[in-house]
């Protein structure tokens, strides 16, 4: 199974709404990041984000940023990260995306980290910052040579053209439906015209819609539901895994209780 049919997979299947979390890859600890991915899995999660660390995070709030930054100073690299997704693959089922800024990938080069992951396992990338009708590097076109899914983000500024135009470069089951302007981790209403977003990227792209940036609780996943396929949880949960570090606690043991309180 390519890694975008196991993405096509997990959308088709019989369930009211999917929910993606998101982890900083290495953080806080290797092998401590590899125990959180298979807590997810475990506990229900139907697709995984894993972040290549950066230090300059520009879309994200200060909860990701912080753990961007714990993760470099514990000296994890790219190829931390790749070697530890290779041994999660082997043990869990669900997708698994890298999500990354740009520069890490031109620094690892773009051929060579796209060719690897497709050899590990990965499914898919989410680039927050690549120029997506530009013909260099056209990651979405190597993506889709190695049957990897390259998730294009829309904004709530998003004309329908531009929709139309960004999907056309990439091949990806879903989109990530970015719900406020600004970085993640701040609470985000779902309000009427966020709802006519929704719909209006589901009209215009006719892909399934992941709906992200300041989901953190089960009544807005709720208020989601029948108006976007998948929520993206990252910044809430990077909270309860700090909050457990900080408690001498097992993070993967404060997100499995965090999850259980979050099923649909």
């Amino acid at each position: 199974m390519t890694g975008i049919e196991r993405i096509a997979a997990v959308f088709a299947a019989e369930k009211t709404i999917k929910i993606m979390t998101h982890v900083v890859g290495g953080y806080p600890a290797v092998d401590t990041c590899e125990a959180l991915i298979g807590t997810m899995a475990e506990n229900g999660v139907d697709l995984i984000e894993i972040q290549l660390p950066f230090s300059d995070p520009t879309a994200d709030g200060p909860v990701i940023v912080q753990a961007n930054h714990a993760a470099l100073q514990r000296g994890v690299t790219t190829d931390t990260v790749l070697t530890m997704i290779e041994k999660v693959r082997k043990k869990v089922d669900v997708p698994l995306l890298i999500m990354s800024y740009i520069n890490p990938l031109y620094a690892y080069g773009i051929n060579a980290i796209i060719e690897h992951a497709a050899e590990i396992g990965v499914d898919g990338f989410i680039v927050p910052d690549c120029p997506m009708d530009e013909p260099e590097p056209a990651i979405a076109a190597l993506c889709t040579k190695h049957h990897l899914a390259f998730v294009p983000l829309i904004a709530p500024t998003t004309t329908g053209d531009r929709m139309v135009s960004i999907t056309r470069h990439s091949v990806s089951p879903f989109v990530y439906a970015v719900l406020r302007m600004g970085v993640t981790g701040r609470k985000t209403e779902l309000d009427r015209e966020t709802v006519a977003y929704l719909h209006r990227i589901k009209e215009q792209t006719g892909r399934f819609v992941a709906a992200g940036f300041g989901i953190r609780e089960q009544k807005q996943i709720d208020a989601l539901t029948g108006h976007a396929d998948c929520a993206i949880i990252g910044s809430e949960l990077l909270r309860q895994v700090t909050g457990a570090v900080e408690k001498g606690e097992k993070p993967a043991d404060a997100v499995a209780g965090f999850l259980e309180h979050l099923k649909p």
